[in-house]
């Protein structure tokens, strides 16, 4: 059992010895809508957008974004509470003395794969 556990690190050793990850992202990061850079950062993403334009993607060019159409309410709504909260925190001195937390806000526009992006 210890010589088959050794052998599989010796071979996953040398696919991975070459500095070049196994897995990259694809395409550009997307930018958050909303940033406020501190010690901490706190990430947050929300539907702010509906009824996005789904596309068929044939894999030969890189994704163009989405293009979203409605906006939501509820979910900037959803967006000003963990803004307020975070801020709450900030401004008590007691809670996290000599830290301040930030955050990236991400739109998804309702769509999983904009999400996991």
């Amino acid at each position: 059992m210890l010589l088959q556990i050794l052998l599989c690190m010796m071979f996953l050793a040398l696919f991975t010895s070459e500095g070049q990850p196994l897995c990259k992202r694809q395409g550009k990061p997307a930018a958050p809508h909303l940033l406020r850079e501190n010690n901490i950062m706190i990430g947050g993403i929300f539907a702010l957008h509906r009824d996005a334009q789904e596309k068929i993607f044939q894999f030969t060019t890189e994704p163009q974004p989405l293009k979203c159409k409605s906006f939501s309410f509820a979910e900037f709504q959803s967006v000003q509470t963990m803004i307020f909260a975070i801020e709450e925190v900030n401004n008590r001195t007691d809670l996290l003395p000599g830290i301040s937390l930030g955050y990236k806000i991400y739109d998804s526009c309702d769509s999983l794969p904009s999400a996991v992006r």
